[in-house]
């Protein structure tokens, strides 16, 4: 995706033009399409761009016409299309950028719950002097910040804040949930002195450095739950299967997809292949040995009647791979097929600029053993320790840790 980066600073009266131009260099591997830069003191903001939608136009940053506003953006707003025209905005461009920040500018904040899709911005609100950072339902792109004084300063990844932060210090509070979740939840990051964006929420800072933090949407919102024949139940899942892939392979750049072979990712192949004149393309990650999934690949790829590619990952390709994917995550490399992931993206980059995957099908619909015994475990934890003990090795005997494949 893109990179986005900017500073705010309206006490000390310095110029960070060039700090922001270094991070946005940082971040050229996210946006290796374009950059641009905006200085609008007290704030300054850089882009780097992916160009997937109205490669031509929508440059970054964007300015509104009357110049209040300036939006950075990395993402895309899958709905776009029907929110141009159910709100007649007037639009100069044809891409989603120009949408979202006609949205903004029109509805504010409220604008966020319309969105769908995945997305990360910074807005400057030069008449209230005001940024606003927000990020997408589920905290799939990321967007890190920190406070220096009365200076915000906000990218897309970790590394391109060192410009700002003089001292870069390992955040230990964190060590707990890197060795029990593998990964760190937002707010916290494993640098002290710099945050993540909560998904579903925005963050508005003022020149005076106080900020307001607020949420447009959480998972744990009660839903309505409505009584449905199980046949219904399934066909209404398909038509937002099919709904969701469609929305997700807008793009004016050829679109592929991965291919583990596994429940998730091939039925989003199948479904994509239905809405492609030509064969989509797909691409596969082995690993060698018993779990090497490229046998079930193929034999999808074969029956969808895709343009199929491999890719073998092996030990010293794994090595190399992790200092560099450490450096951009900002964390350890927690799972075998982050590496696995990278390899197909190094591969799939050389014909396609987009890719369809089932990353997420397994939280979603509790894939795992250890999702459907989640409600067993938490009241193991609530019991007397003389009796928790027991219980949980016969959970764990039950298979409650599962097993986190390459499946994408």
């Amino acid at each position: 995706m893109c990179g986005i980066a900017g500073v705010l600073d309206g006490s000390s009266g310095a110029q960070w033009g060039d700090v922001v131009r270094e991070m946005a260099n940082l971040l050229g591997h996210r946006g290796p399409d374009g950059s641009g830069f905006v200085d609008s003191a007290p704030a300054w903001l850089g882009h780097t761009r992916l160009a997937i939608i109205d490669v031509a136009g929508s440059p970054q940053p964007m300015t509104s016409d009357g110049g209040r506003y300036t939006l950075v953006f990395n993402g895309e707003i899958v709905n776009y299309r029907t929110l141009r025209s159910d709100h007649e905005l007037a639009c100069l461009t044809d891409g989603d950028t120009e949408v979202l920040l006609r949205m903004l500018e029109r509805f504010g904040i409220d604008a966020l719950g319309a969105l769908r899709g995945q997305f990360a911005f910074g807005l400057w609100d030069r008449e209230l002097g005001s940024l606003l950072l927000a990020r997408d339902r589920l905290g799939i792109l990321p967007l890190f910040w920190t406070q220096q004084g009365s200076t915000i300063a906000f990218a897309s990844e970790l590394p391109a804040l060192r410009p700002v932060v003089e001292e870069w210090q390992f955040d230990r509070q964190c060590l707990s949930d890197l060795l029990r979740r593998r990964a760190v939840p937002a707010p916290r990051t494993t640098v002290a002195g710099i945050q993540k964006v909560i998904p579903g929420s925005w963050i508005r800072f003022s020149l005076d450095g106080t900020r307001v933090d607020g949420r447009y949407w959480t998972a744990r919102t009660p839903v309505r739950r409505t009584k449905i024949a199980p046949a219904a139940a399934v066909e209404r899942l398909d038509e937002l299967l099919h709904l969701s892939v469609a929305e997700n392979m807008i793009a004016d750049v050829p679109v592929g997809a991965y291919l583990s072979g596994g429940v998730d990712s091939s039925l989003v192949v199948a479904i994509a292949a239905k809405h492609t004149a030509q064969p989509l393309k797909t691409f596969c990650a082995g690993f060698g040995g018993p779990d090497d999934e490229r046998d079930h690949a193929r034999l999808v790829a074969d029956t969808v009647g895709t343009d199929h590619r491999e890719v073998v990952v092996d030990a010293s390709r794994f090595l190399e791979a992790v200092a560099e994917m450490t450096k951009f995550r900002g964390a350890p490399v927690s799972e075998v097929s982050d590496i696995a992931v990278a390899a197909l993206a190094a591969e799939a980059v050389k014909e396609v600029k987009v890719v369809l995957s089932g990353e997420g099908s397994d939280e979603l619909f509790a894939g795992y053993p250890k999702y459907r015994l989640a409600v067993p475990v938490a009241a193991v934890g609530r019991v007397a320790a003389a009796i928790r003990v027991p219980a949980a090795s016969m959970l764990a005997q039950r298979g409650v840790g599962g097993r986190k494949g390459a499946s994408l």
